[in-house]
């Protein structure tokens, strides 16, 4: 947290803002080293690429994000315990993201 009051003193007073905790516990708690980013887990989710349904994968593979989140917030396990595959989860979502860019006109 000094490394951020070094940089952007605003943004300390601002996370003790009752609204800003309020609406962001989760950032309050990242910002103070309390918890983990959810990209960070999503990196740690092993993606295989495959032929089949991508969006099929995908709610598998956000079943385990949200189960691997849930030990993770509870202390059950620590981020540095899972490794980064070659593919995670978010590479899965930036193909589904080509996928629906592919079909978009500007």
């Amino acid at each position: 947290m000094f490394e951020l009051y070094l940089l952007r003193p605003d943004a300390v007073k601002a996370l003790e803002d009752p609204k800003i905790r309020r609406i962001l516990p989760r950032y309050i708690r990242i910002v103070n080293a309390q918890t983990v980013a959810k990209f960070q887990v999503a990196k740690r989710i092993e993606f295989k690429p495959t032929k089949t349904d991508l969006w099929k994968v995908h709610t598998r593979l956000m079943k385990k994000f949200y189960e691997t989140l849930k030990k993770l917030d509870k202390n059950q396990l620590k981020l540095d315990d899972l490794k980064k595959p070659k593919s995670s989860l978010l590479d899965l979502k930036i193909k589904l993201t080509e996928q629906i860019m592919t079909s978009c006109e500007l």
